[in-house]
């Protein structure tokens, strides 16, 4: 059987004559678009010792003013990447979709639901990041996984094939061929050893290559902490050395201002700000670039 290129509908317009008709079929794929305003996103740059499941896991729950069983998330990490994550409430798709929720979450559907401009090459329902509930998410394949797994496949197969040798050359060849055998063996783990030094002494160099970087996160980060009131969240923060972009919820957005202006941890900034007023609340985006001093 064919397969289907998934129907595009952004969700804030109504489906087209085509997304009707593919609504009736539930084998049809489909890839929604929602705005990004709807959607959390949280980047973190990775610590020297890079990324794990366990420490994703532990911060995970305190990342959203959302509890997690609300909303529908996708992350991708790397050892040595940053960290991001998407996320979306449930209960605004679902009230988006109105009539048509129920076809769209048809069993045996696959979609995609990615924020406006993050559709990346749009061929792909297993890109990242898809936002629909993991029963209609289609299968993304572990890259690096497999790609570690057949390296140490291969390693093994070697291993095998170069025991099955020299067991052969034992029978034939006698005693002196085994021995011979194993002193290339032996030079052969010396190189591996070696080779296991230098690796680790480049991973070493990498750290400290970005210890400067970490430095001037953990004093931003934490000069924020200490300068925004309590009636004020975060729901978006991007580091990078030169900038940093604040997505914030705050009653009060000039005193935000006004507090980083006078904080001695953010001297010399230039504040570019974007204020929304929503549901009573003010949303106030600001990017600070910094000009640091050596």
């Amino acid at each position: 059987m064919t397969r289907r290129p998934p129907l595009y509908w952004p969700i804030l317009g109504p489906p087209s004559a085509e997304v009707r008709k593919a609504l009736e079929d539930p084998r049809h794929p489909l890839c929604l678009e929602v705005p990004e305003l709807w959607c959390y996103r949280i980047v973190r740059p990775a610590p020297l010792r890079g990324w794990t499941a366990r420490h994703c896991e532990a911060l995970r729950q305190g990342l959203f003013p959302v509890p997690m069983d609300q909303l529908l998330w996708d992350e991708e990490r790397g050892g040595k990447r940053s960290w991001r994550v998407w996320a979306l409430e449930r209960a605004k798709l679902d009230r988006s979709l109105g009539l048509w929720r129920d076809q769209v979450w048809a069993p045996g559907r696959k979609v995609r639901v990615h924020p406006q401009g993050q559709l990346g090459d749009g061929s792909s329902l297993a890109s990242f990041p898809n936002l629909a509930p993991l029963p209609h998410r289609a299968r993304r394949w572990p890259m690096a996984a497999l790609r570690k797994a057949a390296f140490w496949g291969t390693v093994g197969v070697g291993m095998a094939v170069s025991a099955a040798i020299t067991c052969f050359r034992d029978v034939r060849e006698g005693r002196s061929l085994r021995l011979e055998s194993d002193h290339l063996e032996q030079r052969v783990q010396a190189l591996q050893t070696d080779l296991d030094g230098l690796k680790g002494s480049v991973e070493a160099l990498g750290g400290l290559s970005r210890s400067s970087e970490e430095a001037g996160w953990i004093k931003d980060l934490d000069g924020l902490t200490r300068l925004l009131p309590e009636d004020s969240r975060v729901v978006g923060l991007v580091w990078k050395p030169s900038a940093i972009h604040i997505d914030l919820i705050t009653p009060h957005p000039e005193l935000i201002r006004e507090a980083l202006e006078a904080s001695p941890e953010f001297r010399n900034v230039r504040f570019v700000g974007n204020l929304e007023r929503r549901d009573g609340k003010n949303r106030l985006t600001l990017e600070c670039e910094q000009e640091r001093t050596p």
